[in-house]
């Protein structure tokens, strides 16, 4: 998995390249069609990091998700994940903090939320035994989303997913390691249209 570093400089690549790519004489890209418009917009969706996963927009701005054949296409809700203490973004959207317990040194006007939806935070029990250890990460996964079929966090989950439909969604953590987060295990939910099991 990608740290913040390595993504900043792959955006930074990406971007270079394909603003170069909409410059028909560039060296290297002759012939190149894209109007750079596009090609900084395809650099910015390769940034956003939905759920620690890399998911191209496509080309209208609004990403689709096709059921199977002749289903019709429904939105795929853009969430990501941050931290409680960034400043807000216009990719934002609607700003959610997952977390049970306020974030420390915090003020509510500076957190800039729209929700604290503490409901669907994972079990004190599971907090302490995970403890943010990355080996433990994918076992933690599996136990929260177990904890996620508990009728009050069920109905929390199905909340953030009305809400992920209506707009772009950031749901927001105290933990420096958004990546490996409560948060990060709602976005793959959210973004997968999955459930619980």
């Amino acid at each position: 998995m990608l740290n913040n570093h390595d993504r900043e400089i792959l955006f930074e690549t990406e971007r270079r390249l394909l603003r170069a790519s909409s410059d028909p004489g560039a060296a290297g890209f002759p012939g190149a069609t894209t109007g750079p418009d596009l090609a900084l917009d395809l650099a910015l969706a390769r940034w956003e990091n939905e759920g620690g996963r890399w998911i191209p927009r496509v080309a209208a701005g609004a990403d689709t998700d096709s059921g199977g054949s002749g289903s019709p296409k429904m939105p795929r809700p853009r969430v990501r994940v941050g931290r409680v203490y960034d400043a807000r973004t216009a990719e934002d959207g609607t700003r959610v903090l997952v977390d049970r317990l306020w974030p420390r040194g915090l003020t509510k006007n500076r957190a800039d939320l729209d929700e604290w939806c503490k409901q669907i935070a994972p079990s004190a029990a599971l907090r302490r035994w995970y403890g943010h250890d990355p080996t433990r990460f994918a076992e933690f996964g599996r136990r929260y989303r177990s904890e996620l079929a508990d009728p009050e966090r069920a109905a929390a989950l199905q909340h953030l997913r009305e809400l992920a439909q209506q707009r772009p969604m950031a749901l927001l953590t105290a933990t420096r390691e958004v990546e490996s987060s409560e948060a990060a295990v709602l976005v793959d939910l959210l973004v997968a249209g999955s459930t619980t099991d």
